[in-house]
């Protein structure tokens, strides 16, 4: 019974992801205009190209039923030395989270990418904040180093 205990141990491990990388996030009290986001993004340094996709997330169960599907922007970023992706959520009750990441999937990023991406982020909340209104941004983002190295600008 041991042996078979042991298996079942070793294949749920081997199941788990885990994800490697940056992660920061913020609660905001509206959605901001989608295009200032992407020109935004569009003219901050450092980056040179946005994809933007919407689409309908999932749809909770509450004590009430079924709700209305998150809305879901995503922006996703590169330039020399960066890449992320910019989210904002809009959830069945209004309330709105912005994340931006670099995040990967049972592998760690490069360090290179997040010493090049982490600067871009910041930059991007300050210009966000001053450009599109979102009031606070740069001071209630929170951050998350999952498995890397983030060092002090």
């Amino acid at each position: 019974m041991k042996g078979v205990a042991a298996i079942v141990v070793a294949l749920a491990m081997a199941a788990c992801d885990f994800l490697y990388g940056v992660n920061r996030r913020a609660a905001l009290s509206r959605l901001p205009q989608v295009d200032c986001v992407r020109e935004t993004l569009e003219t901050t340094p450092g980056i040179e190209r946005v994809d933007y996709q919407a689409w309908v997330g999932s749809r909770p169960i509450t004590w009430t039923g079924l709700q209305q599907a998150d809305q879901v922007h995503t922006f996703l970023y590169r330039g020399e030395g960066v890449q992320g992706a910019l989210q904002l959520v809009v959830g069945y009750e209004g309330d709105v989270e912005l994340s931006d990441t670099l995040l990967d999937v049972n592998r760690k990023p490069p360090q290179e990418l997040i010493d090049g991406t982490r600067p871009v982020m910041r930059l991007v909340e300050e210009r966000l904040e001053q450009r599109c209104g979102i009031e606070g941004l740069v001071r209630d983002v929170r951050e998350s180093c999952l498995g890397v190295a983030c060092t002090e600008p």
